[in-house]
């Protein structure tokens, strides 16, 4: 072989050499550019939870896990209203029963998955009702209620 066919077949290597990576780098590009507009889950969850408003309902005994618990909610990204039980008479007659939940039916896993986080941050069970009627101004109520005290 002539010095030039091996200049020549060394110049075509190089080139396709540069095609692919300059293929390889634009999809590298296209890529990551495409990552960055992507909505972290993190940030996608807080959006959703931003919807999900709850309300705690406290009797006085139990207020300081009432706070615990509306402070690790807001942290979350959860619109969180903390509001005496007495507010709602009808409340009065839970009072010395197990703390608990009321939740939309169609909200049934999201309410597990809120359940199950109650939980892990009382260290204790939580019963969860389904509402009987819809309510539109919030998604969960929460009951801390004065029956662990009663019990001791």
């Amino acid at each position: 072989m002539s010095k030039s066919n091996n200049s020549k077949q060394l110049l075509y290597i190089l080139l396709v050499l540069a095609v692919i990576a300059a293929i390889g780098l634009y999809l590298t590009k296209d890529a990551s550019s495409k990552r960055a507009n992507l909505t972290p889950y993190g940030v996608f969850k807080q959006k959703s939870n931003q919807e999900y408003q709850m309300t705690v309902y406290y009797f006085p005994s139990s207020k300081n896990a009432a706070a615990a618990l509306t402070f690790y909610f807001t942290e979350h990204g959860y619109p969180v209203d903390m509001q005496p039980a007495a507010k709602i008479p009808a409340l009065n007659g839970s009072r010395i029963t197990p703390s608990h939940i009321f939740y939309h039916h169609e909200d049934f896993s999201k309410a597990m998955e809120i359940k199950q986080l109650i939980e892990k941050v009382l260290g204790y069970p939580v019963n969860a009702y389904r509402f009987r009627e819809y309510l539109s101004d919030d998604s969960m109520m929460m009951v801390f209620t004065e029956a662990r005290e009663h019990a001791n």
